[in-house]
């Protein structure tokens, strides 16, 4: 599949805008919301509210990503880390650019004069700027999808997306929309008193439909990415999660999804063609099913989980067998059975952040779409979930404290 054809998949946005338009307003709390919005926007000068601000559209950005309700503003210390973290990532890059746009400039001064190096430090200035506008906004994405600040520096993951007309559309259209809302705010602040609080409302409102947009476009533009490498290396766990979901779900079969071993869709869809099931689809060798995109090979305990004999993915002629959380993450809700709460459960203990968010998002749907399959389990989710909310991790302390209300709601408390 060629970079037009995927392009051509999420050509037209107009319905996700006008959806993004309207986002905020679905929350019933929602003008509680942009008052504490325009207030923090308003009062931005002083850093502290901007940082905490940010780390709302930090949790806009992930909501979007999850197709999940407008957050609230609450668990301020992790609004105010979400904000620092974005607020480190574009210092970073500032800094970065800075500093290349002053070597350069200063060797051109070097070899054509001060004029020359004028010159070329002003267009360099310009061009740094405009690169830092289109980039940083898929890096805070990024940061948002993955819980890390790492995520925001990953150049390949980064320039995968970002060179796509997809991204490229996406953005523009975001751009405009935070233009439009600030001409707006402009035209509002004319007003004494009044119209600075009401444009700093609209410029809040603005923001949030601008992350919406781009949230919900990162997963297609993702996805797609996952369609056209068939890895999980390029793009990540959770484009892939979703790529699989998807076309499970639409097309009723395993193996038109590549469920299975998500690091190589393509050597799946041949395993499930000769063995008839999902099951046995993974790698030969069940060692294999440690692999992982960064390190080709990964300690059990960070994706994988240990079935007991009896398991639907147990191997009859051994105690134990491993099975990567991310296989069944991956799957329909709707496929699920114990030994898959099992999986995702025992997926909370996991040692790496990425595995513990993926198992409890995937806890969290099935909490929502069917709560008696956690009933009926004997493991303690709710429990490990608590103590989740302690973690040193963000992402995790946010996904966790999303699951415990969940759970709260569905009555499996």
């Amino acid at each position: 599949m060629n970079g037009a054809d995927r392009t051509g998949d999420v050509s037209d946005r107009s319905p996700a805008l006008r959806a993004s338009l309207r986002y905020l307003t679905t929350s019933d709390d929602w003008i509680k919301t942009a008052a504490i919005g325009g207030f923090l926007t308003l009062f931005g000068v002083l850093v502290v509210p901007a940082i905490l601000a940010t780390g709302y559209f930090v949790r806009v950005l992930r909501a979007a990503t999850d197709n999940d309700d407008p957050p609230a503003f609450d668990d301020w210390s992790d609004l105010a880390g979400d904000g620092a973290q974005v607020a480190v990532i574009g210092l970073v890059y500032a800094v970065v650019l800075a500093v290349t746009t002053s070597v350069l400039a200063g060797a051109a001064t070097g070899v054509g004069g001060e004029d020359a190096g004028s010159a070329v430090g002003g267009l360099l200035a310009v061009a740094a700027t405009a690169a830092f506008a289109y980039v940083f906004p898929a890096a805070v994405v990024a940061y948002a999808e993955r819980g890390t600040a790492r995520a925001g520096f990953d150049v390949v993951a980064l320039r995968t997306v970002v060179s796509t007309r997809a991204y490229a559309g996406t953005w523009l259209r975001m751009v405009t929309v935070v233009v439009v809302t600030g001409v707006v705010a402009g035209l509002l602040g004319v007003i004494p008193l009044l119209g600075a609080v009401a444009g700093a409302v609209v410029s809040f409102y603005g923001a949030v439909v601008a992350c919406h947009f781009l949230g919900g476009a990162w997963g297609d533009i993702r996805e797609m990415e996952a369609a056209s490498t068939d890895s999980a290396t390029a793009i990540g766990w959770a484009a892939m999660r979703r790529r699989v979901r998807r076309l499970w779900t639409e097309n009723g079969d395993a193996a038109s999804a590549g469920v299975g071993d998500l690091v190589d869709l393509g050597a799946v869809r041949e395993r499930i063609g000769e063995s008839g099931d999902a099951d046995s689809a993974g790698p030969a060798d069940p060692v294999a099913w440690n692999e992982t995109p960064e390190t080709g090979r990964m300690s059990e305990g960070e994706n994988t989980t240990v079935v007991k004999n009896g398991g639907d993915h147990a191997d009859a002629d051994a105690d134990v067998t491993t099975r990567p959380v991310s296989v069944v993450a991956a799957r329909p809700i709707e496929t699920f059975d114990a030994a898959d709460i099992d999986t995702l459960v025992s997926g909370l203990d996991a040692g790496d952040p990425e595995t513990v968010v993926m198992a409890t998002r995937a806890l969290i749907e099935t909490a929502g779409e069917r709560p008696g399959l956690l009933v009926d389990s004997d493991s303690d989710a709710m429990s490990r979930l608590r103590d989740l909310r302690l973690s040193e991790t963000q992402q995790v302390r946010t996904v966790a404290t999303k699951a415990v209300r969940r759970f709260e709601a569905a009555g499996l408390s």
